[in-house]
C-alpha cells in the first residue's frame, strides 16, 4: 500500500482552528464527564457530544457556522461533497493508553463515516513520549508516522487500505478532537 493511496493531509495552524483553539484548550476539564472505553484493541476516555450537554468551552465547535467552515474545509480539501457530519468527540488517552492497527471501513456498507478528520489539542508540552498517529499496512508494518504537534489536524479518508494505529503513551497527554463525516457514496 502505497500513502498517496490513503489521501491523506496534514496542516498546522488552519485560520478555521486557531480561530477556536484557545477557548477550547485549557486544563481544566471539570465539566467533560469522560468514559473511559477498554476494548480489545482501543483504550482511551472519550466524550461523545451527541445527545449530552456540552461543556461552554467546546461550543464554538459545535457552532453552525464553524461546522459550516470545516465541512467546507473537508470538501475542498479531499474533492468529496459531504452529505453531514455524523460526529465529534473529544478523546484523551494517557499513560498506557494506545489503539492498536485497525480499519474503519465499512465492509457491511451500514453507513458508517468515511472521512475523519483528528485535530490535535496538545503537543509535546503535555504528551512527552508515544501518542503518535500512524498508517499502517495491512500487516501492521508503519508507512507513515504523525507526532503529536499542538493545533494540527490529520484528515483522511476511510477506505480498505487505511490501516491505522496510535502507539502507546509512555509518558503524558494526548487530547484529540475527531470529526467523522460521511460522503454519502460507498466508496470514498
Amino acid at each position: 500500500m502505497a500513502i498517496k493511496d490513503i489521501h491523506f493531509k496534514f496542516e498546522k495552524d488552519l485560520p478555521l482552528f486557531n480561530n477556536v483553539y484557545e477557548k477550547i484548550y485549557s486544563g481544566n476539564d471539570n465539566d467533560i464527564s469522560w468514559q473511559l472505553i477498554n476494548e480489545s484493541f482501543y483504550s482511551s476516555y472519550v466524550f461523545y457530544f451527541g445527545g449530552k450537554a456540552i461543556p461552554e468551552r467546546f461550543k464554538n465547535i459545535t457552532n453552525p457556522f464553524f461546522v459550516k467552515n470545516l465541512i467546507s474545509y473537508v470538501e475542498i480539501s479531499l474533492g468529496y461533497k459531504l452529505k453531514q457530519l455524523v460526529s465529534i468527540e473529544a478523546h484523551r488517552q494517557i499513560k498506557g493508553h494506545k489503539v492498536e492497527v485497525h480499519n474503519d471501513y465499512d465492509y457491511e456498507r451500514k453507513g458508517y463515516p468515511n472521512i475523519r478528520l483528528i485535530w490535535n489539542l496538545n503537543g509535546r508540552d503535555k504528551l512527552r513520549k508515544g501518542g503518535n498517529f500512524c498508517f499502517n499496512g495491512e500487516s501492521g508494518v508503519i508507512s507513515k508516522i504523525f507526532p503529536i504537534i499542538q493545533n494540527t489536524t490529520i484528515l483522511f479518508k476511510i477506505s480498505k487500505d487505511s490501516f491505522h494505529s496510535i502507539n502507546e503513551i509512555i509518558s503524558g497527554q494526548r487530547d484529540v478532537i475527531v470529526f467523522s463525516f460521511w460522503t454519502g457514496n460507498k466508496k470514498v
